[in-house]
């Protein structure tokens, strides 16, 4: 991979755009409509790479809510769809939720998307939410579901200095 002129993106392997600039916590409140606001940073992140179309969909892994630029989600889906074993009915469940609750969209003028009921369901969506910048894509979290989570790992200051030990350096 080769930096691309800003620092937003970067080239991948085999040429296209990989997004690796999204950072932060935006706490959100959704208007009426179930409609949030993607942060002016992350759509000018977006804007600069080319990616306007987007997908909106369940994390699978946490309870949340995830957006990917529409292309590196085909990117992923594709890599994903070599790996599947059909014979195996746990990876043919976790493909086929990977693009069930999968929603192509586009943000408003405004910078606004519409979360589905089912995906707001799923991730214990109500009203209150935090949008979090995640390197590559972004996600969308309850506040309570997140701090549920957050106080059930109970990581302590030595087990963030191994795992920071183990994965950084």
């Amino acid at each position: 991979m080769e930096k691309n002129g800003g620092d937003s993106h970067v080239v991948g392997d085999r040429g296209q755009a990989v997004l690796t600039d999204f950072k932060g916590t935006y706490p959100y409140r959704l208007d009426e409509k179930k409609r949030l606001t993607i942060p002016a940073r992350f759509r000018k992140i977006l804007k600069e790479a080319g990616e306007e179309s987007l997908v909106l969909g369940w994390h699978i892994v946490d309870p949340c809510l995830v957006i990917y630029a529409k292309s590196d989600y085909d990117r992923r889906t594709e890599e994903l769809g070599k790996k599947i074993n059909q014979l195996k009915s746990n990876q043919r469940a976790f493909f086929r939720n990977w693009t069930r609750y999968a929603v192509d969209c586009t943000y408003d003028g405004q910078g606004r998307i519409t979360l589905p009921p089912e995906l707001m369901r799923i991730a214990n969506i109500q009203s209150e939410i935090l949008i979090i910048g995640n390197v590559d894509k972004i996600l969308i979290w309850d506040p309570l579901t997140l701090e549920r989570i957050d106080q059930e790992m109970k990581m302590t200051e030595d087990d963030y200095n191994e795992l920071g030990n183990e994965l950084l350096f």
